[in-house]
């Protein structure tokens, strides 16, 4: 993380400006991932749980 740092530090003609904007950049990638998450999980328990009413109908048949 610290060569992370220092690499944009060194990369960039005003090294404070540019970080806070990779920050921003790497904070709202990490908001849509936690989202594609929630969503896949949400998806996941739905499915799971379909498949749970079918196993239990077929059971009852």
């Amino acid at each position: 993380m610290d060569l992370v740092c220092r690499s944009l530090i060194l990369n960039t003609s005003h090294p404070v400006k540019a970080n806070m904007h990779n920050f921003g950049e790497f904070m709202l990638a990490l908001m849509q991932i936690n989202e594609a998450v929630d969503e896949l999980s949400l998806s996941f328990t739905y499915s799971s749980n379909l498949m749970m009413m079918l196993v239990s109908l077929f059971t009852i048949m």
